[in-house]
Order: C-alpha cells, then sequence, then structure tokens
C-alpha cells in the first residue's frame, strides 16, 4: 500500500475506520535500504537516531519493546525488510507462561505479545512505520492468559506484510520462530478475512490444568519424613476420583460465577457465563513416578482466575468431603464465598474453536486453486466485507497432521517437562 493507515476496530462491529492521518510511506522506508545486500539491513547511525525519535511517539503502544533496544541487538543485524501489501493472518503459537506478566502487551511488563511482535518485525510482517502500535495493524487476540499462564494454541490476528510468493509459509514460520525465545513458537498461521476479529470470532475455549493427584486426598502427609517415596508411590483412589468428576459436572451450563473472581458483583451480568463440559481424565504419571490428573474446562469465554478458583473449590469440597449440591448453591448465590486460588502453573489455554467463522466460510466455499494465485497477487482481493471470506480457509488447526505433530511435540518436550519439574522444586 502506498500509504500507512491508522486502523481503529470496534468491539461491537469490528468495521475499520481508516483515517489518512499517516503520510510517511513504505517507499520512503525502502528507499534509505535499497543498497543493502540481501534481505537484511544494516544497523546504522540514522536509523538509531530515527527510532530514537520514534520510540517517543505517542500513539506507540508503551509495551512494546523499545526499537532502540532491538536495533542493539544482534537479531538487527539481520533484520528482513518489509514489502508488499498488508493482509490479515490468524498465528497460531504456543507459549510457557512463567516468564511473562501475561500474554496482552502492558507498559512496563514484560508480555508474550511484545516478543511476537518483535519477531513479526524482525522477519518483515510488519513495517518500521507501523512497529509499536497494535492499532495500526488490527492486532487482537482469542484469550487473554494471565501471568504465569501457559498456551498450547493461542491465536493472535494481524495485518502483515507478507508476499507467500516469494517464500512459502513454512519457511516464514521458521524465520519468525528464529527471532523467538526458546519458550515460544509459531506453530502455523492462515490467512483470514479483513474483517476477522480472533477475539470476536472466538466462539469457545478450551483450558486444561494438570495437578498432582495427592492434592485433593486430606489424608496425604506433606511433612512426613519419607515424602519423595510417598510422592511416586501415591495413587489416587477411585472413590476421590469419583467425588472429583461428580463436582465438576456442577459447573456445567450458565450459573453466577461473581465468588469466582474478582471485581464483579451478583448483579453483574459480566458474572454470568456458560460451561459447556468440565472432565478429568484418568490419572497419569510423570517420568519421576507422580501421579497427575488432568481437568479438562470447555466455555464461551472466562472470568479473571475463573478457572483457577473453580479448580481450588473443588479441592476444597475434596479434602473436606463437602456436601456437594448445597455447597455450590452457595457458592453461585448472592452470599460472598472466600474460594482459594491454585497456582497458574498448572493451567494452560489448549484449544480455540471458531465455529461462527468456518461456518461462513463453508457457506460461501473455499477459494478454487485456478484463482488463489491471481488473487494473492491482487490486494484488492481481500475485500472490505464478509465476500472476501470465500478466498479462506477454515480454522481448524486441531485437524491439521502437521500442526497436531507441533503441538504435541511442544507439549511433551517443552510444557509438561516445564510443569512437572517446578513442582518438583
Amino acid at each position: 500500500e502506498s500509504e500507512i493507515k491508522s486502523d481503529n476496530v470496534t468491539d461491537k462491529d469490528s468495521n475499520i475506520i481508516e483515517p489518512s492521518d499517516i503520510t510517511k510511506t513504505e517507499e520512503d522506508v525502502s528507499k534509505k535500504r535499497k543498497n543493502n545486500k540481501g534481505n537484511t539491513l544494516s544497523n546504522d547511525l540514522q536509523d538509531k537516531k530515527r527510532w530514537k525519535s520514534f520510540d517517543k511517539d505517542e500513539n506507540k503502544d508503551k509495551g512494546s519493546i523499545p526499537l532502540s533496544e532491538i536495533i542493539a541487538s544482534s537479531d538487527y543485524l539481520r533484520k528482513f525488510i518489509a514489502e508488499g501489501p498488508k493482509r490479515k493472518y490468524a498465528i497460531c503459537l504456543s507459549y510457557l507462561g512463567t516468564n511473562y506478566q501475561g500474554l496482552q502487551i502492558n507498559p512496563g511488563a514484560k508480555t508474550v505479545e511484545a516478543a511476537l511482535e518483535r519477531a513479526l518485525y524482525l522477519s518483515g510482517a510488519i513495517a518500521d512505520s507501523n512497529y509499536g502500535n497494535l492499532q495500526k495493524i488490527q492486532w487482537s487476540r482469542s484469550a487473554r492468559t494471565d501471568s504465569g499462564v501457559h498456551a498450547l494454541a493461542q491465536c493472535c490476528s494481524m495485518r502483515l506484510t507478507i508476499t507467500l510468493d516469494k517464500i512459502t509459509k513454512d519457511e516464514f514460520i521458521s524465520r519468525v520462530n528464529s527471532f523467538l525465545p526458546n519458550d515460544m513458537s509459531v506453530h502455523t498461521m492462515t490467512k483470514v478475512a479483513k474483517t476477522f476479529n480472533s477475539k470476536l470470532y472466538c466462539s469457545k475455549r478450551r483450558y486444561q490444568y494438570i495437578i498432582p493427584s495427592y492434592v485433593f486426598d486430606a489424608s496425604f502427609d506433606l511433612n512426613a519424613a519419607d515424602i519423595d517415596n510417598r510422592l511416586q508411590s501415591y495413587r489416587i483412589n477411585n472413590d476421590i476420583l469419583s467425588n472429583i468428576r461428580l463436582a465438576l459436572k456442577s459447573y456445567e451450563g450458565t450459573h453466577n460465577f461473581h465468588n469466582f473472581t474478582t471485581g464483579k458483583s451478583y448483579k453483574d451480568a459480566q458474572s454470568n457465563r456458560y460451561i459447556l463440559s468440565f472432565d478429568c481424565f484418568e490419572p497419569f504419571v510423570d517420568s519421576y513416578g507422580k501421579e497427575w490428573l488432568l481437568l479438562s474446562v470447555l466455555g464461551q469465554s472466562f472470568l479473571f482466575n475463573q478457572i483457577r478458583r473453580m479448580v481450588g473449590f473443588i479441592i476444597a469440597l475434596t479434602r473436606q468431603n463437602k456436601e456437594i449440591e448445597s455447597s455450590f448453591k452457595i457458592a453461585y448465590s448472592d452470599s460472598k464465598v472466600d474460594i482459594p486460588l491454585v497456582p497458574g502453573l498448572g493451567l494452560y489455554l489448549d484449544e480455540l474453536f471458531f465455529d461462527n467463522y468456518n461456518c461462513k466460510i463453508s457457506k460461501l466455499g473455499r477459494r478454487s486453486d485456478s484463482n488463489k494465485k491471481s488473487n494473492e497477487d491482487d490486494d484488492e482481493a481481500d475485500g472490505d466485507g464478509d465476500g472476501d471470506a470465500a478466498q479462506h480457509d477454515k480454522l481448524e488447526w486441531s485437524q491439521e497432521p502437521d500442526v497436531i505433530k507441533r503441538f504435541e511435540n511442544f507439549k511433551k518436550e517443552i510444557l509438561y517437562p516445564h510443569i512437572f519439574d517446578e513442582v518438583r522444586r
């Protein structure tokens, strides 16, 4: 595009308003770099001065990693040039949340999105004039994981400058991952409709929580002298497991969760949430011989700390052998109940569902092979409304064999070992 525009997305209908208030062009940026060899940019003094000034832009997201810091890094020496028109993509990534203060970019905080934005910028997917202003590239996320919470299949969407006729999708993903820290990984990406919004089009979210099975047993003595041997030999009995599963079913349906979060009252409409299912799978044993339980909850959306308190409530009921039905009746009432909060270490976002978007894609039909290339080369093919949805694929990453394999590798090689080691410490 010849002009970089400031884009605003409304939560109500995701209509795009693009006032022409910025006249800096991609051409201006590329002219300064046309003499550079290959795809990389030089770390010259002129760039430093220009970005030092840009860092002070009042429209810049204060939570972004400062460009002066990026320029000073060795990664900047292999930065790729941003070229081509902006098109919207949905990116699927996994990450460990332990070293981050949440997913969403925030001033003065180390966040997952800041690291991803940096990697996309260095990969040439975000133009110099757009870096630091997520609104200009219509950045959105499907689920805001809190500090210390992980994700196996998070989705962030934004408009990127990628020319996939010059580089394959897998090559670009490898490029992005080369700029990411070891506790993050992009698995795949899908070109989506221009009006797509990760949050608004996400109809359901599944979270999972892994926890040592002995936590639910009040008779287990953590102060025993032979605690290591007891942890390895402990196996939960069927009665406790049955009580856990029975209690979890009390969450299903629409209920008032004001006691499971903070800052919400019983009369607040936002306190009502719909839970489709809450299950407890069969126990499994880690490499240290310790037994774990995997809890899985599927819902439309969740409140702050809601899932961690839901798990904490089940632990309290099970350990104290409380009557399930009456306990939940009180928790869902207008009475104030103090519910324990479990650590975020065992919680991760497992899967996202885009039912409404996929339904729209199915009705309009997929893009045919014969016109795919012409639409890729024509920026107008993106369209302004829903009519362009026929050009795109469904968001069904959990059904793609290659992506499934990447999910499993991240879970088995990074996510679960990290949780096991942290609990062992």
